[in-house]
């Protein structure tokens, strides 16, 4: 009876303590965000894009939640302490954390906002430095001490500072890259090997989309798209588990933990589909960057791909047969209807054809990689 009435007494304690507010602060949001608008910026509807719902300031803090065709994609973000969700261009926005080499041999994000950015770059090998800080030209980086020196520096970047995404009439055209890229990723990226690489074709750019076959890179202040396969990754990850995407067919995310293990603190929900890049594999866990954030994932929750194997080739997605008008065509995870939807593309739409297995065709698209059926596809593969 005694313990039945102190059960009692403490459950009337707990009632009766002051509800402590977990809700995340605007300050706490834009720390744990690696981009933000690099000007002010038009958010629409994610249903349709001529729906406008609002337009916020430059240097808004910002998640991307998932890509999107045409250039867009989809953010979170936090104006005056609520969280919303809309539509923007990915050209809007802009890297915010600069990266060193940690002492564990890992790349290390580092916040403008972190009132140690300066010192800390100072005291470590720099990666590279926040595209934000560059763009405002308040500052000289040159004189940092790079991992990569004889590639792109922020000396090179500080003489584009304040010319923002917008590429001027008067620039000249992109110089070809060199088949050999050292691949780095907005906010980190994988270790080198001890072996040192043959760096007199190598190019350091910016890894702006990675997709299974060609990936968008930043390099010489353009966007341009390369093969994947040409892109220098770690050494340090066995071949062919370099690339993979997000496999969660039945609840279509996954969790990104701080640390290999159940445990460990989910830092972001994975959408299926999403090509990632490998820094780390394990038979349990692997490291990966998912959207600019670096964090574990259960290796079975992966689907490994080769960039430089042979595809079927390219053809666009049909609705009843036709490849026009705005019908939506369901990409799934998995070669399954009871897989989930990863996405719905519009028809028209042209993917890269990888393989075809039964009914189901396996396709890699802006980012994505999954599966259409065969009543969605147009027959005709160039």
């Amino acid at each position: 009876m005694r313990t039945i009435n102190k059960l009692i007494c403490l459950m009337m304690l707990l009632l009766l303590m002051p509800t402590v507010s977990l809700a995340q602060t605007q300050e706490e949001w834009n720390l744990s965000c690696n981009l933000k608008t690099s000007c002010s910026t038009t958010v629409y509807k994610t249903e349709a894009k001529h729906e406008i719902k609002e337009t916020i300031p430059a240097n808004t803090y910002v998640k991307i939640k998932s890509g999107g065709a045409d250039g867009f994609c989809v953010i979170n973000y936090m104006i005056n302490g609520q969280k919303r969700t809309g539509l923007v261009m990915r050209s809007n926005l802009i890297r915010c954390t600069s990266t060193v080499r940690g002492s564990s041999g890992y790349a290390d994000s580092v916040h403008e906002l972190d009132p140690n950015h300066d010192a800390i770059l100072a005291s470590k090998p720099v990666i590279n430095v926040a595209d934000s800080l560059l763009q405002q030209g308040d500052k000289d980086y040159s004189d940092l001490t790079f991992e990569n020196p004889d590639s792109s520096s922020a000396s090179a970047a500080q003489q584009t500072a304040g010319r923002g995404n917008k590429v001027e009439e008067d620039t000249p055209a992109a110089t070809p890259v060199p088949s050999t890229m050292k691949a780095a990723s907005r906010s980190a990226s994988a270790p080198t090997s001890n072996k040192a690489p043959n760096t007199e074709n190598t190019v350091q750019i910016g890894l702006v989309q990675l997709g299974a076959f060609t990936t968008t890179v930043k390099h010489e202040g353009r966007e341009i798209e390369v093969p994947t396969s040409e892109l220098q990754f770690s050494t340090d990850v066995p071949e062919g588990k370099r690339i993979a995407s997000i496999l969660a067919p039945r609840t279509g995310r996954c969790y990104l933990r701080a640390k290999a293990s159940s445990k460990g603190d989910v830092i972001d929900k994975c959408k299926a589909g999403t090509v990632v890049q490998v820094v780390k594999y394990g038979k349990s866990y692997c490291q990966i960057v998912y959207e600019d954030q670096i964090g574990y994932v259960q290796t079975a929750c992966l689907t490994f791909l080769d960039p430089s194997a042979e595809v079927m080739g390219t053809t666009v997605l049909t609705y009843n047969g036709r490849a026009t008008g705005s019908a939506q065509v369901p990409v799934r995870n998995t070669a399954s209807n009871d897989s989930c939807i990863i996405v719905k593309l519009r028809s028209g739409t042209e993917v890269t054809v990888i393989a075809k297995s039964g009914k189901w065709y396996e396709v890699a698209f802006q980012g994505m990689h999954g599966f259409v059926h065969e009543n969605f596809m147009d027959a005709e593969i160039q």
